[in-house]
């Protein structure tokens, strides 16, 4: 993996994959664990040969579901009582 910039925004990092191909998604969320899950994804999603465009554009649209979103912000989020 290349460069990793986060921001308030999200992540911007760097790929070098299997194929050669070097592509450089936007993740809408922060945090080393997403970068990990993002990674992780990319290679799966090459093994089943979907594009790096196309792996790239999921990424970019991708939303977090509520219960991500209230932890984050301190609350217990879904399924918790």
């Amino acid at each position: 993996m290349g460069t990793t910039r986060f921001s308030e925004a999200g992540t911007r990092f760097t790929i070098d994959g299997p194929g050669g191909e070097t592509v450089t998604p936007d993740l809408p969320m922060t945090g080393y664990h997403n970068l990990e899950n993002a990674t992780g994804v990319y290679a799966a999603a090459r093994l089943v040969r979907l594009s790096p465009e196309a792996i790239a554009r999921g990424f970019a649209t991708f939303k977090e579901s509520s219960a991500a979103r209230a932890a984050r912000r301190g609350g217990r989020g879904a399924g918790h009582r």
